[in-house]
């Protein structure tokens, strides 16, 4: 252990490294979201065994090389450290069987690689390493802006990784997650720390940067048409507004008053049209949520 922390350097470097040790879990979630997940058409034929499962067992094992070597760790370990080491193991090591043991196929060893990244990127979060913490979310965000260009040129007429979909316009832009309402799920939740990654960003540069990737995030969400990512996407940004302590108070009322208000009017739209018995995309699903409800 000794020689390792003697190659990362002194002090300076060292710490340098902790800040770059948050690229991992970041890279991780977002090509697994991109390529992966989705096992369906789109994505998933980039996602097939080969050069993407390799790379993500080998970003694992860097990230579990320097948890274990590094003396001033980037992360918390929780106790028992045991039982995290061992899971960390099986994600890295069950890819290797996969070609030989149909269950330990990509869906059950993709969901362990994607669990272990997001527990890193929590570890980092709650990080006095604020520099890691940045570097990950930064990395995380500016990942979605590829998925936002690729569903803005499907919106747009491009129908690159969509061959198999229906051409019907609400599943014109799915990126490469094969449908809209994923590639939604994986951009609306970046807007938000996108914006906040702006307001802290010391640089102006860095800060036009992510207010860019904020809007080209937020209308990538809207070119989906997916409803559930448009409401998330507002969700996100009226609780980014909410958690500013310096909001006006006038202005938190406004925003606590206009949720309801929304819900409502949203509601007696839904009623006027007849959107219970006419639209597409509820049919079906009232069913299951009275189910679910009961």
């Amino acid at each position: 252990m000794n020689v390792v922390v003697d190659v990362l350097g002194p002090p300076a470097e060292r710490q340098h490294a902790k800040s770059r040790l948050g690229l991992g879990p970041a890279l991780i979630v977002a090509l697994t979201a991109w390529f992966a997940l989705p096992e369906q058409a789109g994505g998933y034929r980039l996602a097939k065994w080969g050069m993407l499962g390799w790379a993500l067992s080998l970003l694992s094992f860097v990230l579990l090389v320097c948890l274990l070597t590094t003396r001033h760790r980037a992360m918390r370990w929780p106790q028992p450290g045991w039982a995290l080491g061992l899971f960390m193991v099986t994600s890295i090591g069950l890819p290797a069987l996969s070609p030989v043991r149909s269950p330990t196929h990509w869906p059950g060893t993709l969901g362990l690689l994607t669990g272990l990244a997001i527990f890193s990127l929590t570890a980092l979060a709650i990080n006095e390493v604020a520099v890691a913490r940045r570097n990950s979310l930064a990395v995380l965000t500016l990942s979605g802006a590829m998925c936002a260009l690729l569903v803005l040129l499907q919106a747009a007429g491009s129908r690159w990784l969509t061959e198999g979909l229906p051409a019907t316009l609400e599943f014109r832009s799915p990126g490469s997650f094969g449908n809209p309402n994923w590639a939604a799920a994986f951009l609306a939740p970046l807007a938000p720390l996108s914006l906040a990654l702006a307001t802290t960003s010391a640089a102006s540069c860095w800060r036009k940067l992510h207010l860019a990737n904020t809007a080209l995030l937020a209308l990538a969400t809207a070119a989906t048409l997916s409803k559930g990512g448009v409401l998330s996407l507002a969700a996100g940004v009226v609780v980014y507004a909410l958690l500013n302590p310096g909001l006006p108070k006038t202005r938190r009322l406004a925003l606590w008053g206009a949720m309801p208000v929304s819900a409502l009017g949203l509601l007696l739209l839904a009623w006027h049209f007849d959107w219970w018995a006419t639209a597409p995309w509820l049919r079906g699903r009232l069913f299951l949520w009275r189910v679910a409800l009961q």
